[in-house]
């Protein structure tokens, strides 16, 4: 099982198209969180008519590590992956491709993805340990060093 976690804030323009691209994921084992950072409770329930999403509502605003961290806390299955609000999956194979990358001994696994720029030109990003989009976490490693 896979945990999608969403942290949101202020993200009505683009949230439905994340959700789309997680919906056609081929991978069906999976749940998505959504962590609303501080907006009314309530705001993003709309959304549980399209999509089949768990929705936290934080009571102010702390930013996306704090609302990630609440989905990590508040969530329990061995493997972990953010997809913020402007993001999406790029292909439906994107969580198969990530989760097929872990072994015993693998505990984060990193795709390829694209970052539209403001000029809206593409840039791949490879290997790229900075962001946290494209990345799987196994969760006993995120247990182990408190992370």
């Amino acid at each position: 099982m896979i945990n999608i976690i969403r942290p949101v804030y202020k993200a009505h323009e683009t949230i439905q198209t994340t959700l789309h691209s997680i919906a056609m994921q081929r991978y069906e084992e999976y749940d998505t969180h959504l962590v609303v950072d501080g907006e009314e409770v309530g705001s993003y329930d709309y959304l549980k008519d399209f999509f089949d999403i768990n929705i936290h509502y934080l009571e102010k605003n702390a930013g996306p590590a704090v609302a990630r961290q609440y989905g990590i806390d508040h969530t329990n299955a061995e493997f972990i992956t953010f997809v913020d609000a402007d993001d999406t999956l790029l292909t439906s194979m994107a969580l198969h491709y990530m989760k097929r990358n872990f072994t015993d001994k693998i505990v984060i696994a990193s795709n390829n993805f694209l970052e539209e720029k403001k000029d809206r030109n593409l840039h791949l990003r490879e290997n790229d340990m900075v962001w946290m989009h494209g990345k799987m976490y196994r969760r006993s490693f995120l247990d182990k060093y408190n992370i």
